[in-house]
């Protein structure tokens, strides 16, 4: 199933998730029964990120642990840290990069 122009713009794959019924009432109250799906794959994929972000630290750790120049070839001037950090931050969620090109659209009209 394809949901044009909706949340996620890709293939859904239908899945049984067995979640506590408190969860689902809070869910339910929060975003209603017909956008249960939309919040929790938005979840899934936060919990995507930060788990991407921690393994990412811990590969970090572990170089910095055996001694490669205290961190990835990435650290070498502040500049290339930054823009390391930035990389590392980046989510692949389809929502967040239309957020992110809306926000560099309002920007743009502000200086304007």
């Amino acid at each position: 199933m394809v949901i044009p122009g909706g949340l996620f713009e890709m293939d859904m794959v239908r899945t049984h998730v067995v979640l506590p019924a408190a969860v689902v009432v809070e869910v339910d109250r929060l975003v209603g029964k017909r956008r249960r799906s939309e919040f929790i794959a938005e979840a899934v994929e936060r919990g995507l990120a930060a788990a991407r972000r921690k393994a990412a630290a811990e590969r970090i750790a572990a170089e910095a642990a055996a001694g490669s120049r205290g961190g990835p070839a990435a650290w070498d001037t502040d500049e290339d840290a930054s823009a390391w950090v930035r990389q590392l931050r980046q989510t692949e969620s389809p929502r967040e990069a239309r957020l992110q090109a809306a926000l560099r659209g309002t920007a743009e009209a502000d200086a304007r």
